[in-house]
């Protein structure tokens, strides 16, 4: 497992003019599982700006993790829901909190994120363990072919988990 460490979002433009994406962690190495992801997302001809929204909201997730000691592997439900508390205060313009605090809960705070950019967050990380899932798949097929062993990914819960909440 890579260990997730504070990310951003990159863009790489090429000398041809061409504009694509990626995700670095803090020593500035390319994060591989996003930029696979954003390659392929790239590959079914998403629109550039969605594919910049959705490395930036990747790359926020992964700092929120990397602050909790978390892979991509070992999110959970409650980890996902703290994230979005967490970056609706940061969006919010409260002042800037570290995404180790989890705040306790204020009386009918409004949300600063709107169902749209809601539902937009959880499309891009729906889609990106998607494709962890099937990236992963022939590689945990391999290992079981010459263990003998069954392995399963401990995310995979999460994502059945939030295909479900019914935002898209």
């Amino acid at each position: 497992d890579v260990t997730v460490a504070r990310m951003q979002a990159a863009r790489i433009r090429f000398p041809d003019g061409h504009v694509s994406w990626t995700v670095l962690d803090a020593n500035h190495g390319t994060v591989e599982q996003a930029r696979t992801w954003l390659m392929h997302l790239e590959s079914i001809r998403m629109a550039p700006n969605t594919v910049e929204r959705f490395a930036k909201h990747i790359a926020m997730l992964g700092m929120f993790l990397s602050a909790h000691s978390k892979t991509f592997e070992q999110i959970t439900i409650r980890d996902y829901d703290q994230f979005l508390a967490w970056l609706a205060r940061e969006r919010g313009g409260a002042e800037p909190s570290s995404p180790k605090l989890i705040p306790l809960p204020r009386a009918a705070a409004p949300s600063a994120l709107s169902a749209s950019l809601r539902n937009q967050i959880h499309m891009a990380v729906k889609s990106f363990y998607r494709n962890l899932a099937n990236n992963d798949r022939f590689e945990f097929e391999v290992r079981a072919q010459r263990n003998g062993a069954q392995h399963v990914a401990a995310y995979k819960p999460f994502l059945a988990h939030i295909s479900s909440r019914g935002y898209l």
